[in-house]
């Protein structure tokens, strides 16, 4: 079911994969924030769904992927589809 939406401000992007994951991240603690520890994020970028799901790796973006876990950990349920 949906639930929401939100929007937020972060910084300059490097790279389109950047923008991906701070979108993720801000949606993660959005959803955080508001109560819900059972969630399911969709996305159209198949790269970020790969690396946080450790299908695929880029070292060049690692925290990125480090911070998606760190928020991951904090639900009870997440996926990333």
């Amino acid at each position: 079911d949906y639930k929401g939406a939100g929007q937020a401000r972060s910084g300059k992007a490097t790279s389109a994969l950047e923008g991906e994951f701070q979108a993720l991240i801000i949606a993660m603690q959005n959803a955080w924030i508001h109560g819900y520890r059972k969630i399911i994020f969709e996305g159209d970028c198949k790269q970020l769904v790969e690396l946080v799901n450790n299908v695929s790796l880029n070292f060049g973006i690692y925290n990125w992927i480090r911070e998606v876990w760190f928020w991951k950990q904090k639900f009870d349920e997440a996926v990333f589809t």
